[in-house]
């Protein structure tokens, strides 16, 4: 039998094999272990709550931090496995490992006692397990920095660290025992009761809620019934929370649209009704009520709902002419204002059906490979709720791919196992495609470690009029992408990419920006994402070497670029330490600078810039940037109390008064 570790492929039989993996595995890949500090930006200072739903059979983890995209880094689920929490100084071998220990029979306890005793690193982290039994196991490590500890009951595990206290961790498991409904909702509540009481004592910055089950995502093609992301907000909560009802709206849309196919209009009305109330944001919802209305002959009523429609979402204007569900109404001079120059006639086109709320991810996208740094990525943009969550996959070593159009989830664990087994990338999308009878509606494209690419689109979408479906196939990288405003989106993805310096996922970010510029989604925008993976190296237990998922925004090329900013700027703070330790005082604080830049609310790149800049008798810079730290997070003031940088300014009033509170 074989575990595979970001493209290691080990063979081993049985419990015990599996096992001596897995202390080999955490021994030989842990990061140097340094100490914990309660400011350290880069510690997973976090509460999350890990859960099992007897009755559906969905495994699920809540998680809110003071820490950037603390969802791609605190959780690991598999359905009808386990769920497995691990934060604090986190490590996320224990999720792959852990999984896998337990679906060869160990339980959460033994899997997690054999993973703690190999880690030299165990007394930083904070793991919890649960299985698909009900059982749990738990580790909170002295090192991890107070008030840390967990709590687990029936079904569930509650934990965190750096929280202001106990109450925290009680109040979440409060809100479990004693609440009902969907896991999703009831994970959110418990993050909810945990903010309440006084959460993470650093402050909120993202979340996550992951709720997995076998065959039970979209189409039956992965297990992920809900993957949602926050990750950089100053109320992360609030934001998770409207994400869910997104969410939970387009699940209502899609009811709404198969009543309307089976002409139960009386129930299509409700349920649309009940998705616009869930999330009034949503123009989904608000046309399939339109679709609703306009088939029993509201036309007043289908006109109102059209025109809140085409405010949340211009595009509409472009799709609303094809809909059928509409034709009453093509004539109707009010309807043919709100559409502008759509032309009536096009209800004609054999696309006749919008996708109303469908997770048809109509989008663009390119994946990459860099044979220097040997960085594999993707990069999406789409008119589709949380689009990042379900078109990339890669694993380092082996190969990307992006599924779209209707996607098909399952391409991306096939495409790589094809890989794995010696596949190039044209024979491996030939197979994976003819294994499928919906080929026609779906678009995949695969690339390998030797940069060689393939690609499909299927017949379905190419045959679609008033859109473009196509692909581009480039050396190391391909684009592709549907439901465009023409080819010309493609082609100057491909020329963003070729002209674009620096690392991978910058390249992909300037491709989706050129693609928008080029005319983009003819539906508008939404949601976009870049996944890049890497080879793991001594300093890191994961081949994520960028993580970034904007599940839906008005703007979502703004939030993304901001975000992968965020990504990078610790690269620009390791070669601005690098710098000054070789002595090169000047270059440094200019590389540091660039990574403030870059990440504006890093409080602890301001405190080190206030250190250097004092350090480099720039008194004025350095009382300012100390200020501005202070103001996020109060503990600099103690910290400046004892660092002898600020030695020259502790005669100064300004000084004094900032370090004491009084300015």
């Amino acid at each position: 039998m074989t575990m595979n570790y970001w493209g290691i492929a080990l063979v081993k039989g049985g419990r015990a094999a599996a096992a001596l993996l897995a202390l080999s595995l955490l021994q030989s890949w842990l990061p140097t272990v340094g100490t914990a500090q309660e400011y350290d930006p880069d510690y997973l200072a976090t509460y999350s709550i890990i859960a099992r739903d007897p009755g559906t059979g969905e495994l699920g983890m809540g998680v809110q931090s003071k820490a950037f995209a603390a969802g791609n880094r605190a959780m690991h689920a598999k359905g009808g496995v386990a769920v497995i929490a691990h934060q604090a100084s986190a490590n996320p071998m224990y999720g792959a490992i852990g999984i896998d220990l337990i679906e060869r029979g160990y339980s959460p306890r033994e899997a997690l006692d054999m993973m703690v005793a190999s880690d030299e690193g165990r007394d930083r982290r904070q793991v919890a397990i649960l299985d698909m039994e009900g059982r749990t196991a738990a580790w909170s490590g002295t090192g991890a920095s107070d008030w840390k500890g967990h709590r687990c009951g029936r079904d569930y595990c509650a934990q965190g660290n750096i929280l202001v206290g106990s109450e925290v961790v009680d109040a979440m498991a409060a809100s479990f025992e004693s609440s009902g409904g969907p896991l999703a909702e009831r994970l959110m509540d418990a993050l909810d009761a945990a903010e309440a009481a006084g959460g993470d004592a650093r402050g909120k910055q993202s979340g996550a809620i992951l709720v997995v089950a076998p065959r039970a995502g979209s189409g039956g093609f992965s297990d992920r019934v809900v993957d949602i992301r926050v990750d950089d907000h100053s109320r992360p909560l609030e934001e998770l929370r409207r994400v869910l009802n997104l969410f939970r709206s387009g699940q209502m849309v899609r009811n709404a649209n198969a009543s309307l196919a089976a002409d139960d209009l009386e129930e299509a009305l409700g349920t649309a009704a009940a998705a616009r109330d869930r999330s009034p944001e949503n123009d989904n919802a608000w046309v399939a009520l339109a679709a609703a209305q306009a088939r029993m002959e509201q036309p007043e009523d289908a006109l109102e709902s059209l025109r809140r429609a085409v405010e949340l979402n211009p595009g509409r204007m472009r799709t609303l002419p094809r809909d059928q569900n509409f034709a009453s109404l093509h004539e109707n001079p009010e309807f043919l204002r709100l559409v502008g120059s759509g032309d009536p006639g096009r209800a004609r086109d054999p696309e006749a059906r919008d996708p109303l709320g469908e997770e048809d991810v109509s989008t663009f996208s390119i994946i990459g490979f860099d044979p220097e740094t040997r960085e594999l990525g993707v990069g999406v943009q789409s008119r589709a709720f949380r689009a990042g969550a379900i078109v990339p996959y890669a694993v380092a070593g082996i190969g990307a791919i992006a599924t779209q159009a209707s996607a098909n989830q399952s391409y991306g664990p096939r495409a790589i196992e094809l890989l794995r087994e010696g596949g190039i990338p044209e024979e491996v999308v030939r197979i994976i495609t003819d294994e499928d009878p919906g080929r026609d509606v779906r678009q995949v494209a695969v690339i390998d470690t030797r940069g060689r690419v393939a690609a499909h689109t299927g017949a379905d979408r190419v045959a679609r009029p008033n859109q473009f479906a196509g692909h581009i196939l480039g050396t190391n990288y391909s684009v592709q992408g549907n439901t465009l405003a023409g080819r010309q989106v493609i082609s100057e993805m491909a020329r963003a990419y070729e002209e674009t310096e620096g690392e991978l996922a910058e390249k992909l970010m300037a491709a989706l920006e050129a693609g928008e510029a080029a005319g983009g989604d003819t539906r508008g925008m939404q949601a976009a994402g870049i996944y890049v993976v890497k080879p793991i190296d001594g300093t890191r237990t994961t081949d994520k070497w960028v993580d970034i998922r904007v599940d839906d925004a008005v703007n979502p090329y703004r939030e993304l670029r901001r975000l992968l900013n965020i990504s990078l700027a610790p690269r620009h703070a390791e070669r601005a330490e690098t710098l000054m330790a070789e002595g090169h005082a000047e270059d440094a604080i200019a590389a540091l600078e660039r990574a403030l830049a870059m990440y504006p609310h890093r409080d602890s790149y301001l405190f080190t810039l206030a250190e250097w800049y004092a350090e480099a008798g720039r008194d004025r810079d350095a009382l300012n940037s100390l200020r501005a730290a202070i103001r996020i997070r109060d503990i600099w003031r103690t910290e400046a109390r004892a660092s002898a940088a600020f030695n020259g300014l502790r005669d100064t009033e300004e000084f004094r008064l900032l370090i004491s509170g009084e300015r």
